[in-house]
């Protein structure tokens, strides 16, 4: 078995799932709208910032929240802003399923440097 071939085929089944096609044929709606899309784009942006400042334990003010609200609700309320991001979010939860499967077999080293690197 050649790990390269099995690679590729399982880019094939990728580009093949529902997963993929729903996010690419949401993705291509969006794009006719161009307004739309810097909607996705500005509440993404949004989205990561506050993730970030949470992660860093840093207080996100009221403004911040309230805005972030605003933008979600607005882009909720827009049919093709919203099938975009449930396909995003659908396609995303493959995508990290396929990375865990991965990186089972990435643990390999980890037992031998668990006394140098305990969080292996």
């Amino acid at each position: 078995m050649n790990v390269y071939d099995k690679a590729n085929e399982l880019l094939q089944a990728i580009k093949q799932s529902s997963e993929y096609k729903n996010m690419e044929e949401a993705q291509k709606q969006l794009s006719e709208k161009p307004e739309h899309m810097q909607m996705v784009k500005d509440f993404m942006k949004t989205q990561i910032n506050i993730q970030s400042m949470t992660m860093l334990k840093q207080d996100i003010d009221d403004d911040t929240k309230e805005a972030f609200n605003l933008l979600y609700t607005s882009v909720m309320n827009i049919e093709n802003c919203r099938k975009f991001l449930d396909a995003q979010n659908i396609y995303g939860r493959m995508i990290q399923d396929i990375y865990k499967t991965i990186s089972e077999v990435s643990d390999l080293m980890g037992d031998m440097f668990k006394d140098i690197l305990p969080n292996l």
